[in-house]
């Protein structure tokens, strides 16, 4: 189907893409060990703008004030993408563990990996550091620890990440199920969605819900977060009160949740590796 009511789908950019971020009428593309910007102002015939190589691959992208936050290989890296023709690689902070997610919010960048969240200062995106990790620990359907670790030992847990999947028994969070917004982060994993407060000078665990099924997509807004099911069912939390979400019904946003982009005029969506440019009437 088309990426929204009225859209039409004029031009493609294929082979291998994992991850995209639109800004400014700029498609930025996270692909093999490269991020790319795309000039989508005319979306029948979207042109590359610059490549930007890393050192190792690329798996998630977030922009914020013209700053990429790139979830590497046991890393997350900031690129200036101010100037989307001469992107910049500003500085790398090791992760602990390889990130699945990133999400900027304030002057952090959050990511998501098999056994946490972490937490990269970003001030300095020169000198991004990691300031926070916390283990994400399942103590049984529903129940869930929030346990803060020393970033210090960040290297050692990205060396030993599959051991030490197997001891913690990993929570199951997904890439798509993440989202940092409001002082929170939002995540699901097996069949809960779990809400962090940021707040504090550790981690918290504010609340634990029970949903029906898997979410196989999560996105926040204006204090409500949808989330896509597994069994194609949706839902929606009033999250107002994050230590007491209350169920808010369903939502007919799927593509939304699932990550398309809309902008004046063009809607953006990863569609398998695929990226679809199109127009559509809002």
């Amino acid at each position: 189907g088309a990426p929204a009511p009225g859209a039409v789908v004029q031009g493609r950019v294929s082979s291998g893409v994992r991850d995209m971020k639109a800004f400014g009428g700029t498609v930025f593309l996270a692909r093999g060990d490269h991020v790319m910007s795309v000039d989508a102002s005319d979306p029948a015939s979207p042109a590359t703008l610059d490549e930007l190589q890393l050192d190792s691959a690329v798996w998630e992208i977030d922009e914020a004030f013209g700053i990429l936050a790139v979830a590497q290989d046991y890393a997350v890296a900031l690129v200036d993408a101010g100037n989307p023709s001469d992107m910049v690689l500003l500085g790398q902070s090791p992760a602990c563990g390889r990130p699945l997610a990133v999400e900027i919010a304030g002057d952090a960048a959050y990511f998501l990996t098999q056994l946490g969240i972490g937490e990269i200062d970003i001030r300095d995106p020169c000198s991004p550091h990691v300031a926070r990790f916390s283990w994400l620990i399942r103590d049984r359907p529903g129940a869930w620890q929030v346990v803060p670790e020393d970033p210090a030992l960040c290297d050692y847990i990205s060396a030993e990440e599959d051991m030490l999947c197997d001891l913690f028994r990993c929570p199951g969070a997904t890439e798509r199920g993440f989202d940092a917004a409001a002082g929170k982060v939002f995540l699901t994993a097996m069949k809960d969605l779990i809400i962090v407060d940021l707040s504090g000078p550790q981690h918290g665990l504010d609340s634990v819900t029970r949903l029906e099924d898997r979410a196989t997509a999560l996105r926040y807004e204006n204090g409500y977060v949808y989330l896509n099911l597994k069994g194609h069912g949706t839902a929606v939390y009033d999250v107002s009160d994050s230590m007491a979400p209350v169920p808010a019904g369903t939502h007919d946003l799927t593509e939304w949740v699932d990550g398309v982009e809309y902008e004046n005029g063009r809607a953006y969506r990863l569609r398998g590796r695929i990226v679809e440019f199109a127009r559509w009437d809002d």
